[in-house]
């Protein structure tokens, strides 16, 4: 049995893992971390963040201060506010405008602006770009990338402070660590590996500390949760 076979049945989203894996495996490797540990943590925090394996878009909740109908308005996001000064929102209306997206829920103007740089796309200006499966897909490796010792903690197979380092604590980690083992074997891990070979250099960029906005705990792959890990400053 192959990995992705391994992986729709674990999680119970064989149709999601066809859709959306490949892409996620693609961006991996285009970020030079496409290793055995490194894909079953990706593929156990997708699974604790997201439904159906599939990228979504966040939903009101009493955790953004989300109101339904037309037009949306997400007010604890909104610029003054803890959570919107945090995000980096600036204008009116920026709760809603950048709301979680895709696979690991980036949101904030900051983020957007930050990650938009990293993959030279113009996510500020086109926030809905985020939730396309492609974009989505580097985002997601982009992060994994880029947060500090987080592609670490995998080879080391250090799974809980992957955890940590993905949500900000320890949200969904039954979840999380359920799947990230059998996924792990599945990968056939058996060896460290030496990730300066597989990992170029991080080039450090300045950004906001990386801090839980609002924990939900348990599991959290609710798009109207705003507990997931891209919901705070990103590493």
């Amino acid at each position: 049995m192959t990995f992705i076979e391994d992986l729709g049945r674990l999680t119970k989203a064989p149709s999601g893992v066809a859709t959306y894996w490949p892409r996620i495996e693609q961006a991996l490797a285009r970020e030079g971390i496409n290793t055995p540990r490194v894909r079953a943590g990706v593929a156990a925090t997708v699974d604790t963040e997201v439904y159906s394996f599939a990228p979504v878009a966040e939903l009101p909740s009493d955790g953004n201060g989300g109101t339904s109908g037309s037009p949306q308005f997400f007010w604890k996001y909104e610029p003054g506010t803890r959570k919107g000064k945090i995000l980096g929102n600036t204008k009116s209306g920026d709760g809603y405008r950048y709301r979680g997206r895709g696979f690991i829920q980036l949101t904030g103007r900051y983020n957007y602006r930050v990650y938009g740089k990293r993959l030279k796309l113009d996510l500020e200006n086109n926030p809905d770009e985020a939730l396309k499966p492609v974009i989505a897909a580097q985002v997601l490796a982009s992060y994994f990338k880029n947060t500090p010792g987080l592609v670490e903690a995998c080879e080391q197979e250090n799974w809980r402070e992957v955890r940590r380092l993905v949500n900000g604590g320890y949200n969904g980690w039954d979840h999380f660590h359920k799947l990230v083992l059998p996924l792990a074997t599945a990968a056939k891990i058996t060896a460290p590996v030496d990730v300066t070979a597989v990992r170029p250099p991080v080039v450090s960029t300045p950004l906001l500390p990386a801090q839980p906005l609002d924990p939900m705990g348990g599991h959290v792959n609710d798009p109207a949760d705003s507990g997931g890990p891209m919901n705070k400053g990103i590493t």
